[in-house]
């Protein structure tokens, strides 16, 4: 479980393109920050640039979705 300090500080959802658990997911995501926030929901396949890319960064939720490996931490 993620503890509810950290989830005040979501400012970035990224889930899996590809995946309709994950488009679901995510807009609930967005629909339950919207009071606290607005939060960018980014939409990637794995293993593609923008994943590779993608840096692990404070704010960062990934949903039903995972860092590349590469990266993980």
């Amino acid at each position: 479980m993620i503890p509810l300090d950290e989830l005040k500080n979501v400012t970035h959802v990224v889930t899996h393109i590809s995946c309709p658990d994950g488009a679901a997911s995510s807009l609930i995501l967005k629909d339950a920050f919207r009071y606290v926030r607005d939060v960018k929901v980014s939409f990637m396949n794995y293993g593609t640039k923008a994943h590779r890319e993608l840096e692990p960064e404070p704010g960062l939720l990934f949903c039903d979705f995972a860092p590349y490996i590469e990266r993980e931490v």
